[in-house]
């Protein structure tokens, strides 16, 4: 049984859920994390749409940069990193950072801007 998450007044909430469909589930990631050439160092769960990151500032230059992303199943990524599955209970508009793949995520509230 892994913990989910929840938001209550900034604060990270636990309560006990399994993440069994995170299988399935899809997830934004760039090129550096996918092909390995960067670890993730950033993850975030920004209005329910996962995106995994090496972190870097490099990816969002230019509208063309986008092909710099891709969606992969959230599982590939898992392959790759087993510490993402321990922050895949991240509730929407959570992220988790860390500065080296060894390092602890550190979770944060990172709401997107009020509609």
């Amino acid at each position: 049984m892994v913990k989910k998450s929840h938001h209550k007044g900034g604060k990270l909430q636990h309560s006990a859920e399994t993440n069994e469909n995170y299988a399935t589930r899809g997830c934004i990631v760039c090129y550096h994390v996918l092909h390995k050439e960067r670890p993730a160092l950033l993850i975030s769960n920004g209005g329910g749409d996962w995106e995994v990151n090496c972190g870097a500032d490099d990816h969002y230059v230019r509208p063309e940069d986008a092909r710099n992303l891709t969606v992969v199943h959230f599982t590939h990524l898992v392959e790759a990193d087993p510490s993402l599955a321990k922050i895949y209970t991240l509730p929407p508009d959570w992220s988790a950072t860390r500065k080296t793949p060894n390092d602890e995520w550190e979770p944060f509230f990172d709401p997107d801007l009020p509609s």
